[in-house]
């Protein structure tokens, strides 16, 4: 690799293919995504450049066109990051860096992200949601409320005979098996290794589900003969949808009211973090076996319960 013909737009394809395609830790489609939009808009900037000059004078004058466009702080500090993965990720035949850096914070001066509020939405909030909703509309909202789940699973929830391979809605059981979940490109992995779990429900939410979607989606009273979506449009329907009845805060504030009633009603942080998918952050968490103690789950779940009132079924 001739280091002095190594264009800043060269490398970060190379960083782009090499991220997609490793077998350790490879970006999500959705990162990569993410990636793509912004090595764009930085590929105008200083795409042209050999990779050895993108150092910290340039990445301050990128800070200050950004700025100039009226990108958050969020976004300049995302782009700031991905340069830094760039150049970092040119190395020769041993792995060793070609162009090593100090970088200076200070001379870069990107602005500060300071703490975002993240919305969420209390007991009243989600009976509102749920009383304005249409039927499937409903479902989806008691649901997440009362799962924690994020969207992409909850949109690939399937009920019928389990197949193994698909998330499940298991009625008999009182619970969700989460295998998959549901993006733009179809479905895929969830967003982590702990993302894949059973979560415990109440009893009254799966009826109060099933009621609002079975006749839409089956005429037979036995149910389906095959595995079938609970929702069958995409996140943008829904999330249309969620603006139309005037609920703020998008579906993660679903989620956030599941945690914090959780954490309120006294349930065990370990079986917490589980239910919702999220990686043992203690060496204690990670000893701590969840997943095997099925009865201490639902007695958890049932003494929890959902935290608001489930109106009528349409």
């Amino acid at each position: 690799m001739k280091t002095k013909k190594i264009t800043f737009e060269q490398q970060a394809e190379r960083f782009l293919a090499e991220g997609t395609s490793r077998k350790r830790g490879p970006l999500r489609p959705s990162s990569a995504r993410r990636y793509r939009a912004v090595i764009d808009n930085l590929n105008l900037l200083i795409g042209k450049l050999p990779l050895q000059n993108v150092g910290n004078k340039v990445v301050s004058e990128v800070v200050t066109k950004l700025s100039e466009q009226g990108y958050s702080p969020a976004s300049i500090a995302l782009n700031i990051v991905i340069i830094k993965k760039i150049r970092k990720s040119a190395v020769n035949d041993e792995g060793e860096q070609l162009f090593p850096i100090t970088w200076n914070t200070q001379m870069i001066d990107a602005p500060e992200v300071t703490s975002q509020k993240q919305p969420t939405i209390d007991a009243v909030g989600v009976q509102d949601a749920i009383s304005k909703a249409d039927a499937t509309g409903k479902a989806l909202y008691a649901l997440l409320a009362g799962s924690g789940l994020r969207i992409a699973e909850a949109l690939a929830i399937k009920v019928g005979p389990d197949d193994g391979i698909s998330t499940m809605l298991v009625p008999a059981e009182s619970k969700i098996i989460i295998r998959q979940q549901l993006g733009r490109t179809g479905f895929g992995p969830t967003k982590t290794k702990a993302g894949q779990r059973e979560v415990d429900l109440a009893p009254e939410l799966i009826d109060y589900v099933l009621k609002n979607v079975w006749n839409r989606l089956w005429t037979d009273s036995s149910g389906p003969k095959s595995a079938e979506l609970i929702f069958q449009n995409s996140e943008g329907f829904y999330r249309n949808c969620l603006e139309a009845d005037g609920i703020e805060g998008g579906f993660h504030a679903f989620r956030r009211f599941r945690i914090t009633h959780l954490r309120m009603s006294g349930v065990p942080q370990p079986l917490i973090d589980y239910w919702d998918g999220h990686a043992a952050s203690t060496m204690s968490e990670r000893y701590t076996q969840v997943a095997g103690e099925i009865e201490s789950r639902k007695q958890h779940a049932a003494k929890a319960g959902l935290g608001f009132k489930l109106p009528e079924a349409v």
